[in-house]
């Protein structure tokens, strides 16, 4: 099934199974309010998620990151955006709002953290990931049909 919808002068037309897209802004992206660079991954019906180490490092100290969503349409719409109930909440879960909504901070400094967004509730939760030295990727390859 499809569906069609208007934004700005462009008409978006997807299917309704196809999840939409949310994006983190924040310290993970150096709060660049104009570029998509960190999708939330889809886990399910209205569920998202993504994994790193939010630690924000400035001037060589380190602080919890902060962040934000936007649903990829409201990129740079700062009225639009996902988050706390209040501004550099670093509780391990929480309401998501999106009238006023204040920075979602990372509960902890230096740590691989999971952030799974529920929007159909509203909710948001932290889990500290319990390999804190994932193995690092410096090349990846997709192999298919289509690489010549």
């Amino acid at each position: 099934e499809m569906s069609a919808s208007l934004v700005g002068s462009e008409m978006c037309i997807r299917d309704r199974n196809t999840p939409l897209e949310y994006f983190l802004v924040g310290d993970v992206t150096s709060w660049a309010d104009k570029s998509a660079k960190c999708m939330l991954y889809p886990q399910g019906d209205k569920k998202y998620a993504y994994t790193t180490d939010f630690t924000k490092t400035e001037n060589g100290v380190q602080t919890a990151g902060n962040l934000k969503i936007w649903l990829g349409a409201d990129i740079g719409n700062w009225d639009n955006c996902y988050g706390a109930e209040s501004d550099g909440d670093n509780a391990v879960s929480g309401k998501l709002v999106s009238v006023n909504a204040g920075a979602i901070a990372c509960p902890e400094v230096g740590k691989f953290y999971k952030l799974e967004v529920d929007f159909s509730t509203n909710e948001y939760a932290w889990t500290e990931l319990t390999d804190q030295a994932p193995k690092s990727y410096t090349h990846i390859s997709l192999i298919g049909e289509y690489n010549d």
